[in-house]
Protein backbone atom coordinates (compact mmCIF):
# COMPACT_ATOMS: atom_id res chain seq x y z
CA UNK A 1 0.00 0.00 0.00
CA UNK A 2 1.09 3.34 -1.06
CA UNK A 3 0.26 6.68 0.77
CA UNK A 4 0.73 10.02 -0.50
CA UNK A 5 1.93 12.86 1.80
CA UNK A 6 0.69 16.36 0.82
CA UNK A 7 2.90 19.34 1.12
CA UNK A 8 0.41 21.49 1.83
CA UNK A 9 -3.21 19.86 3.33
CA UNK A 10 -6.01 22.22 2.66
CA UNK A 11 -8.93 21.73 6.02
CA UNK A 12 -11.84 23.88 5.83
CA UNK A 13 -12.87 26.19 8.93
CA UNK A 14 -14.96 23.89 10.50
CA UNK A 15 -11.99 21.04 10.33
CA UNK A 16 -9.66 23.31 11.96
CA UNK A 17 -12.08 24.44 14.34
CA UNK A 18 -12.94 20.75 15.37
CA UNK A 19 -9.32 19.53 15.73
CA UNK A 20 -8.21 22.51 17.98
CA UNK A 21 -11.64 22.69 19.80
CA UNK A 22 -11.65 18.88 20.75
CA UNK A 23 -9.10 16.24 22.08
CA UNK A 24 -8.01 13.23 20.23
CA UNK A 25 -7.26 11.52 23.33
CA UNK A 26 -10.52 11.70 24.90
CA UNK A 27 -12.08 10.67 21.72
CA UNK A 28 -9.27 7.81 21.55
CA UNK A 29 -10.62 6.97 25.54
CA UNK A 30 -14.17 7.08 25.16
CA UNK A 31 -13.39 4.78 21.73
CA UNK A 32 -11.87 2.37 23.89
CA UNK A 33 -14.46 2.72 26.77
CA UNK A 34 -17.24 1.69 24.41
CA UNK A 35 -15.06 -0.45 22.61
CA UNK A 36 -15.10 1.27 18.85
CA UNK A 37 -11.05 1.39 18.97
CA UNK A 38 -9.19 -1.44 19.31
CA UNK A 39 -5.56 -1.73 20.56
CA UNK A 40 -3.35 -4.36 19.89
CA UNK A 41 0.24 -4.87 21.00
CA UNK A 42 0.82 -8.23 19.28
CA UNK A 43 1.13 -8.78 15.65
CA UNK A 44 -2.31 -8.99 12.96
CA UNK A 45 -3.44 -12.42 14.95
CA UNK A 46 -3.92 -10.50 18.08
CA UNK A 47 -5.33 -7.60 16.69
CA UNK A 48 -7.76 -10.09 14.62
CA UNK A 49 -8.69 -11.77 18.17
CA UNK A 50 -9.49 -8.38 19.85
CA UNK A 51 -11.87 -7.73 17.10
CA UNK A 52 -13.56 -10.93 17.40
CA UNK A 53 -14.16 -10.42 20.68
CA UNK A 54 -15.53 -7.28 20.74
CA UNK A 55 -17.78 -8.51 18.21
CA UNK A 56 -18.95 -11.24 20.24
CA UNK A 57 -19.58 -8.42 23.48
CA UNK A 58 -21.96 -6.59 21.11
CA UNK A 59 -23.41 -9.77 19.81
CA UNK A 60 -27.60 -9.06 19.93
CA UNK A 61 -30.38 -10.90 21.10
CA UNK A 62 -33.86 -10.31 21.47
CA UNK A 63 -35.37 -9.30 24.77
CA UNK A 64 -39.05 -8.93 25.24
CA UNK A 65 -40.43 -7.52 28.67
CA UNK A 66 -43.24 -4.51 29.43
CA UNK A 67 -42.17 -1.38 31.01
CA UNK A 68 -44.94 1.25 32.25
CA UNK A 69 -46.20 3.41 29.18
CA UNK A 70 -44.54 6.83 30.88
CA UNK A 71 -41.28 5.57 30.95
CA UNK A 72 -41.85 4.64 26.87
CA UNK A 73 -43.27 7.51 26.03
CA UNK A 74 -39.89 9.38 27.87
CA UNK A 75 -37.72 6.69 26.18
CA UNK A 76 -38.85 8.00 22.94
CA UNK A 77 -39.23 11.82 23.69
CA UNK A 78 -35.42 11.89 24.72
CA UNK A 79 -34.43 10.06 21.46
CA UNK A 80 -36.31 12.46 19.38
CA UNK A 81 -35.00 15.07 21.10
CA UNK A 82 -31.40 13.95 20.10
CA UNK A 83 -32.68 13.32 16.61
CA UNK A 84 -31.56 9.60 17.39
CA UNK A 85 -33.30 6.34 16.75
CA UNK A 86 -35.42 5.38 19.66
CA UNK A 87 -34.18 1.78 19.67
CA UNK A 88 -30.34 2.84 19.75
CA UNK A 89 -31.32 5.45 23.24
CA UNK A 90 -32.86 2.75 24.94
CA UNK A 91 -29.94 0.43 24.11
CA UNK A 92 -27.38 3.23 24.76
CA UNK A 93 -29.47 3.70 28.46
CA UNK A 94 -29.36 0.24 29.20
CA UNK A 95 -25.91 0.09 28.45
CA UNK A 96 -24.60 2.66 30.71
CA UNK A 97 -27.15 1.15 33.63
CA UNK A 98 -25.33 -2.45 32.90
CA UNK A 99 -22.12 -1.05 33.56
Amino acid sequence: MEFKIVDDPKMSKEEIEYFETHSLADEFREGLADGSTIVSDGPWEETVKAIKERRKRNETRMASFRLPVWIIEGLKRNAAKGDVKYSEYVIETLAKAAV
